[in-house]
C-alpha cells in the first residue's frame, strides 16, 4: 500500500477537502455483532470537513469516547448506487476546539468494500482537481 506522508502522518489514500452535514449515530460494537440488533437512528449531525479513501475529518458539538464506532450516512456521493453511503467508522485521533468550539475527529472507514473504496478515491481525485482548476 502506498503511503503519503502529511506533516507526521501518513496516508494510504487521497483526501480532500469536502465540507458537508453528516448525520452519524454512536453504535455499540458488542451489538453490531448479534444477529438482528436494530441499528440506532442517525440521529446526531456532524460536519465532514474533508475525506478520503480511508476515512473522513468529522467536527461534532460533543465528545465521543474514543472506542466508539460511528455508523455515517455520506450523502450525497457520486458514483454509489443511490449517492448515499452507509459507512462504520472508527475513531483514529480526536482533539477539543480550543474555545468549546466542539471536537474534531479523524475517523477510519471499517470493513470498507474495495468497489466503493475506488469510488471514493475517484471521487476525491476529482474534487482536487475541480478546486485546481478553480
Amino acid at each position: 500500500m502506498d503511503r503519503k506522508t502529511v506533516g507526521t502522518e501518513q496516508r494510504a489514500h487521497p483526501r480532500a477537502e469536502h465540507f458537508m452535514r453528516v448525520p452519524y449515530a454512536v453504535v455499540n460494537t458488542a451489538a453490531l455483532r448479534s444477529v438482528g440488533v436494530e441499528l440506532p437512528p442517525l440521529n446526531r449531525i456532524g460536519s465532514m470537513l474533508d475525506m478520503g479513501g480511508g476515512g473522513i475529518r468529522l467536527q461534532t458539538p460533543e465528545d465521543i469516547p474514543a472506542e466508539a464506532t460511528l455508523m455515517l450516512a455520506i450523502s450525497p456521493l457520486p458514483g454509489l448506487p443511490g449517492g448515499t453511503g452507509m459507512f462504520f467508522a472508527r475513531i483514529a485521533w480526536k482533539k477539543a476546539i480550543p474555545g468549546g468550539g466542539g471536537f474534531l475527529f479523524g475517523l477510519a472507514f471499517v470493513q470498507l468494500d474495495p468497489e466503493v473504496q475506488e469510488r471514493i478515491v475517484r471521487h476525491v481525485l476529482q474534487l482536487r482537481e475541480s478546486t485546481r482548476d478553480t
